[in-house]
């Protein structure tokens, strides 16, 4: 005989003998096929079931019932099964016998999510058809499942990409033949591997020519080393960095250490590169994320930046589950370091200072007029700090009008021809002068004539030329408060002080986040046992509530008892294996099982309220 997989959804299946043996072979087709007993009296087993139970004389209804069957089963007496079997083989149906081989065999079986096991020994040894079935069980653990969905996903994969048959068939034969691989289902923190090259280690020029290869390339790259489940590439200009889930720790550093030297010139130095791994990575991300790594800490661009590479790495399939709980852990963390903490308050930089200055001043500054005086890099960095603040209205002068022209529009404002600036003078609240020239570009007497039409509105000057372009004697003018480059950078280093006395409390949230992932992941490990225990479970309340509706259709039983046995049917198949484990883990004084138990059931405190379990729930 050969062993051979049907569906049978949809099939008629006859069993013939409503005895034990046959209400287990009953059990055995009801899972898929539409199962009809017939018999002239039937085990208590079958008050309970969801099939057609047919009361007759076997002998007088056998031929109309094996007509109208796909399978036959003869699970009665011998003389029975004999006549059963005759009157199939006459009408061409397949059948199967309890006690010696019929035209088909019922094979014990061994059954996973991914895959089953059939056994037989062609009726010549049930029991050792029920041993092997034991022995089976208890061998093909958890790991082959994942095997043969890891084979499942690698097999996809290997089709987009290798056309010849054999070739992918030899990977796959590879993969199997590798031990490592058979930990590919493995999940935590401690799979995590990381390259990084970035402003601490060496030279911004030297980044600029690794940042050469763009972010997809590399990408592509890491995803194609060894033992790699998942990959994430964080590239801006100050660091290149590489994430990778690993299911062979070993294979994989080694490949992305070839991979990362690959890129690195020749003579280089060895200590430009750091290898993190587990929780050490984990926690780098963390605290890029939160701008604890930046060269300007607490800046918020680096947030963006690493949700843009995972972004990328995500909507290719490519991130995989433990890179996407860190990933999306770290972007969690550096937003709420950032709410909580002061890191990222406060200007830093010579512009943004300059901007924060004025709004110190002047608190809104939508209603003010912004006349920037030079157009160069300095004026065009206070002019991206400006954006934002909406400010009324900004006139851009300049020598050279076309730069005028070309900052102006960057703010929606003006160019103001350079002879023409005086006339704009009188009509700004804000003066920010930023020019390479060697002479005063605005003078006192400049602003005495200004100030004659407004005497009652302040005017802030704020000058970051080198040299000082504004005639430090304009402070005497009433109404003009100036403020040179030195007075902007005692603000940027006094607010750089604020900022690192805010990573201590950057850090502890740091470290909340960092054990709030650790939880995450270890659910993880939780998620595949829980997925099998809810598929078990529904298929029990399937099977139950096809019996229930059954029986209400026929109308001979009163609902609510229906509905009562219903019930204690459903909480009987729930807690029968259960049952079965803890005496069996009593007897052998495995008491930590009942304690295990006691709380996940919450069961502690409740002695008063206990009944014994029902026969059919702990045989």
């Amino acid at each position: 005989m050969l062993p051979l997989y049907l569906d049978l959804k949809s099939k008629k299946v006859t069993v013939f003998g409503g005895g034990a043996v046959g209400y287990r072979k009953a059990s055995y087709f009801g899972e898929e096929a539409d199962v009809t007993v017939v018999s002239k009296e039937f085990v208590d087993d079958f008050s309970n079931s969801s099939y057609e139970l047919v009361n007759a004389d076997i002998f007088e209804v056998a031929d109309e019932w094996i007509e109208k069957s796909d399978f036959v089963v003869a699970a009665a007496d011998p003389c029975v099964n004999d006549f059963v079997s005759k009157r199939s083989e006459v009408a061409g149906k397949p059948y199967n016998r309890s006690d010696s081989p019929g035209s088909f065999l019922i094979p014990s079986l061994v059954k996973r999510d991914n895959f089953s096991v059939a056994i037989s020994t062609y009726g010549n040894s049930p029991a050792m058809s029920r041993y092997l079935k034991v022995w089976l069980d208890q061998y093909l653990d958890e790991k082959y499942d994942k095997m043969i969905e890891f084979q499942r996903q690698l097999r996809d994969e290997l089709k987009k990409t290798i056309p010849n048959q054999k070739e992918r068939e030899k990977i796959l034969r590879e993969v199997l033949e590798d031990p490592t691989a058979w930990t590919a289902g493995s999940f935590g923190i401690e799979t995590v591997i990381s390259a990084h090259i970035t402003h601490k280690q060496t030279e911004m020029s030297t980044i600029d020519n690794l940042g050469k290869t763009d972010t997809q390339t590399l990408l592509d790259a890491v995803c194609s080393l060894d033992g790699v489940s998942g990959a994430v590439v964080l590239k801006t200009c100050n660091r290149i960095e590489a994430y990778i889930s690993t299911y062979d720790p070993k294979a994989s550093r080694k490949a992305l250490e070839t991979l990362v030297n690959s890129y690195i010139p020749f003579g280089t130095g060895s200590d430009l590169v750091q290898y993190l791994t587990g929780k050490d990575s984990v926690k780098h991300l963390i605290r890029v994320s939160c701008g604890l790594e930046s060269m300007i800490i607490g800046e918020d661009q680096i947030l963006g930046q690493v949700k843009t590479a995972y972004d990328l790495a995500e909507s290719q399939g490519v991130a995989g589950p433990v890179l996407s709980v860190i990933f999306r852990q770290a972007i969690s963390a550096g937003k709420k370091v950032r709410t909580e903490t002061k890191v990222n308050k406060g200007s830093v930089s010579v512009g943004s200072a300059a901007v924060e200055l004025a709004e110190i001043k002047f608190g809104d500054l939508s209603d003010k007029t912004i006349l920037i005086v030079g157009a160069g890099e300095t004026a065009s960095l206070i002019a991206k700090h400006l954006i934002g603040k909406n400010p009324k209205t900004v006139f851009v002068s300049n020598r050279t009008y076309s730069h005028a022209v070309e900052l102006a529009f960057t703010l929606n404002g003006m160019a103001v021809r350079f002879d023409n600036l005086l006339d704009y003078l009188k009509d700004a609240d804000v003066v920010l002068c930023a020019t390479a020239a060697a002479h005063n570009v605005l003078k006192k007497e400049h602003f005495v004539k200004a100030m004659e039409s407004r005497p009652e509105r302040t005017m802030m000057v704020i000058d970051v030329s080198f040299p000082r372009n504004v005639d430090p004697e304009a402070a005497t003018v009433p109404g003009v408060e100036l403020y040179d480059i030195d007075g902007l950078r005692e603000l940027a280093e006094e607010n750089i002080l604020k900022r690192r006395a805010e990573i201590k409390n950057a850090e502890l949230i740091i470290d909340e986040e960092l054990s709030l992932l650790d939880s995450k992941i270890r659910e993880m490990k939780a998620d595949d046992l829980l997925g099998k225990l809810y598929t078990k479970f529904d298929a029990l309340k399937n099977r139950e509530l096809k019996k229930a509706k059954c029986k209400l259709r026929s109308g001979n039983k009163d609902p609510d008892e229906i509905l009562e046995d219903f019930c204690d049917s459903l909480s009987n198949k729930f807690l029968a294996d259960i049952t079965c484990s803890l005496k069996e883990a009593s007897r052998n004084g495995n008491f930590e099982m009942l304690d295990i138990v006691s709380d996940i059931f919450c069961l502690r405190g409740d002695e008063n309220s206990t009944r014994k379990p029902s026969s059919k729930a702990a045989d």
